[in-house]
């Protein structure tokens, strides 16, 4: 099972929807995914996979890679992401945009062995 870190308001209070759209719309680097659902194509048989999107999915923008890429999922009230060891950097570009948006909601950012990342 993949490591995530989350965004968890300091005070528990749950973040809304809301908040957390309003916080992605004025944070650089990040957008709510554009499409309802995400298709992929299994190389060795040729068939495709649909998952679809729950609200508050975010993608991110890989400046290597040039790409857009699903990384936050908001659900009941915090915001999550699976993290590597790339994450462990403070200066780690996913690391410091989920900084950025945990202080724009007032929250912090906690491992999945209630961790705290600054």
């Amino acid at each position: 099972m993949a490591y995530e870190a989350h965004i968890e308001r300091k005070s528990n209070e749950l973040i809304t929807l809301e908040e957390w759209i309003e916080a992605v719309q004025k944070t650089e680097g990040v957008r709510l995914c554009s499409d309802e659902s995400t298709c992929a194509v299994n190389p060795a048989t040729n068939e495709q996979i649909s998952s679809t999107h729950r609200p508050g999915t975010v993608e991110m923008y890989d400046h290597e890679d040039l790409t857009w890429n699903i990384t936050f999922r908001w659900f009941q009230g915090r915001i999550s992401t699976v993290i590597n060891d790339d994450f462990n950097d403070f200066d780690n570009h996913h690391r410091s945009l989920m900084r950025l948006l945990a202080t724009r909601l007032d929250g912090q950012i906690v491992g999945d062995e209630d961790e705290i990342y600054a």
